[in-house]
């Protein structure tokens, strides 16, 4: 069935149609959407904002504001636009930290799907810049615990990411050359980026239609397909070795109308990058002791011969009146992970090559129903199971026999979730919002024994075993005058631990790891209490916020196994409590009088990080981790931006200028792992601000519209600096130039 509704949902678009005898063809004017066919609704129903919700736990920005950033991943313009600290460790990642963690304990979704799979790592990971920009519609950055909605991994917050459909197409920026006849759409669009720190950039082709399909039922699809080149960047203090590399994309999605108030939709993405450089490895790194020599580069070669993310999507949604519930949507997906590595370690012979497959299956179901009593209730149910094939060889470089060696994962490693959720919106007293939300989740992972015939391993078997998980959250808020509004939020939240710490055997900065079949989950509680002021004119909000997690998974020191290794080798543990505490702040609105044209945004965050862990080093007889400062915590950091929209008429050839400040203070309250990681200075991390500037406009004018253009200034004064815990110097002094073509 899916074949065929896709073949025709792409076909018939295109086929010219003549109207029925006697009916004259009505042509839309440019711009305008299609009548027969609405908009899809593709956010899942558990991602629509509560009335506890305040201003600061949610930032959301739009496709155009994305693009507007110049920036040439999306992790970096979701940072950019949404104000969120993103640490990059080579140049084909980008990490985000939401409240403080970042890694596999912020949840990433698309249209409802998680991105997280059970072999995300702890720390920073390129799971985001799997993402190409030319398919994204718009994000949404939710800050603070999502668990009771979103299950695990949602410890510090939820990047859902929403992508684009046809009836969200309207050629470029609205003004494109696109054809309408009757209730059909046609029309193409061409995007391409030039970013000269990476003298290369991106170009997306995309098409768009729709008309009658399956059945002569409304249909519409788009597609794209996109291609980025970056050679080495050039930062403030001259070009950064071994960060070029070559990507592309793939996507499709393709919907059909069944009815005035349901629909079905299918969607494909694929994403490639190939031979991403592990830029702190391959480049001389900072001290990993205080008063230390600066260390040179920790392997010869270091690549990520493939990075391989494809995903295929079926959901169907459900809003007619008279049935189950007032609204519901049915999401199954099947995604695989495709990861190639090779690595020659410093003064080695040896060429490693590793693969791991991860495949998984997914179904969310979410209903959304208004009840008596004016209880609004969100509930449904969430799986996944993940497949996970690893594979390596060791090549010889004296031309001995290639060797088979264990991957980094166990055989027959396998992975299930389940939760069943629900949440109620209510009011108390006609005065006070409520929303109170439970959720059960069960884990259960398998995994063979390590084949000790083929290489050096863990001294560990296989194991079968699961956890479960009761997670449960409250939220209050009401008006204290007009325009004036108080929110509070407790909730628990959790994180199951993965077979990345499970069942892998994996190398870092600092030595090899391995893994711990008995861990037990990090679980936390979360308070925070904020403060939303909304003018005619402008709007703020301030929020304070504290999340105590308990059973930290870290890694903790093993002699016995550094001695047969012959590197220093960690075991995952779990390591006592971490506390994050933290401030929030922005002000956004016009310079004047409600009816300027100048707008200015200025927003802040603070926090801080404590680990209590009194479990003794061996070495050393020390608890090395016992009230210290918490891994990679962001500084205070902040940015500023003033933009000037002009009226419609005023300036025919100008949309949009800005201009923004980034700044980061100084952060020296390091953890040991900190100091012991060779991308950040044990001395701490220098303060840094980089100013830009930016221009959007029309390309042609009025009827004759067919894009625009846009051009940033990225970095003005050419600083130098380093955003704390990335592999290498951000972007110097730069251009971006974009343009956008409708056809």
């Amino acid at each position: 069935m899916l074949l065929p509704f896709l073949l025709c949902s792409w076909v018939a678009p295109c086929i010219p149609q003549d109207p029925p005898a006697g009916e004259p063809v009505e042509l839309l004017q440019q711009g305008e959407p299609v009548g027969e066919l609405p908009d899809i609704r593709v956010r899942p129903l558990r991602s629509e904002r509560p009335a506890t919700q305040p201003t600061t736990q949610v930032s959301r920005a739009t496709r155009e504001e994305l693009l507007a950033t110049g920036e040439r991943t999306l992790p970096r313009m979701i940072g950019a636009a949404t104000g969120v600290w993103v640490q990059e460790t080579n140049l084909g990642g980008g990490s985000p930290f939401v409240r403080g963690v970042t890694g596999n304990q912020i949840l990433i979704l698309v249209d409802g799907v998680r991105i997280n799979d059970s072999t995300t790592r702890f720390g920073p990971n390129q799971n985001l810049n799997t993402i190409p920009p030319s398919v994204v519609e718009s994000v949404e950055v939710v800050r603070g615990p999502a668990s009771v909605l979103y299950g695990s991994d949602a410890v510090g917050g939820v990047i859902a990411i929403t992508t684009r459909t046809r009836s969200r197409w309207h050629g470029a920026s609205g003004a494109s050359g696109s054809e309408h006849r009757g209730s059909e759409h046609r029309g193409a669009e061409l995007d391409i980026d030039y970013i000269s720190q990476l003298e290369g950039g991106r170009a997306t082709a995309s098409a768009s239609a729709s008309g009658a399909g399956l059945g002569g039922l409304p249909a519409g699809v788009f597609a794209s397909v996109s291609v980025n080149h970056f050679e080495d960047l050039e930062s403030g203090s001259g070009t950064v070795p071994n960060t070029g590399y070559d990507g592309g994309d793939v996507f499709l999605s393709s919907d059909l109308q069944l009815d005035p108030g349901s629909w079905l939709r299918y969607s494909y993405r694929l994403h490639r990058d190939a031979d991403v450089p592990r830029t702190d490895a391959l480049n001389p790194g900072f001290p990993t002791s205080i008063g230390g020599p600066f260390t040179g580069p920790s392997d010869e070669r270091r690549l990520f011969a493939r990075q391989q993310y494809q995903a295929h999507l079926l959901s169907y949604t459900d809003e007619r009146e008279g049935g189950f519930a007032d609204r519901f949507q049915a999401r199954l997906s099947y995604r695989e992970v495709d990861e190639r590595r090779e690595r020659i370690r410093t003064g080695d012979d040896e060429l490693r090559l590793e693969r791991d497959d991860v495949s998984t299956l997914g179904l969310g179901l979410d209903w959304r129903d208004e009840v008596g009593g004016g209880h609004e209730l969100t509930y449904g149910f969430d799986a996944d199971f993940d497949r996970v094939d690893s594979t390596r060889f060791d090549v010889q470089l004296d031309g001995s026999p290639t060797e088979p060696a264990n991957g980094s994962f166990a055989p027959g490693s396998e992975y299930l979730r389940l939760g069943v959720f629900v949440q109620d919106e209510f009011q108390l007293a006609e005065a006070v919002d409520v929303t109170a939300g439970l959720r059960w989740s069960r884990f259960d992972f398998e995994f063979d024994a390590f084949d000790p015939a083929i290489g050096s391993l863990p001294d560990d078997g296989g194991a079968d075993n699961g956890f479960d998980d009761l997670t449960a959250s409250l939220a209050l808020a009401g008006d204290l005058a007009r325009g004036v509004r108080l929110s509070g939020t407790l909730a628990q939240g959790f994180r199951a631990p993965n077979l990345d710490e499970l069942a892998a055997v994996g190398s870092f900065g600092g030595g090899v790891e391995l893994p711990n079949p008995n861990l037990s989950p990090e679980e936390t509680l979360y308070g925070e209490l904020a403060l939303d002021v909304f003018r005619p004119a402008w709007q703020s909000g301030l929020a304070v916020y504290h999340n105590s997690i308990s059973d930290v998974v870290g890694r903790q020191f093993d002699a016995d196994a550094s001695a047969a290794f012959g590197e220093d080798t960690f075991r995952r543990e779990n390591q006592g409590t971490v506390t994050i505490y933290g401030i929030e702040a922005y002000w956004r609105g016009r310079l004047g009088s409600e009816t300027s044209r100048f707008n200015f945004e200025v927003s802040g965050a603070f926090q801080r990080g404590r680990q209590y862990d009194d479990t003794m080093d061996p070495t050393t007889g020390e608890a090395l981790f016992n009230d210290v400062p918490y891994r990679r915590i962001p500084p205070l950091f902040g940015q500023a931006v003033l933009e000037y929209a002009p009226r419609v008429g005023e300036l025919d050839w100008l949309t949009n200028a800005r201009v923004d400040v980034r700044c980061a203070d100084e952060q020296d309250e390091l953890s040991p792992g900190d100091i012991s990681d060779r991308r950040i200075d044990p001395n701490g991390s220098a303060g840094w601000a980089v100013v830009g500037l930016a221009f959007e406009g029309p390309l042609g004018r009025g009827a004759s519209r067919f894009g625009n253009w846009r051009v940033r200034f990225e970095n003005l004064g050419d600083a130098s600096y380093r955003v704390h815990g990335s592999g290498f110097d951000g972007p110097g002094f730069g251009v971006s130039l974009g343009f956008t073509l409708g056809f």
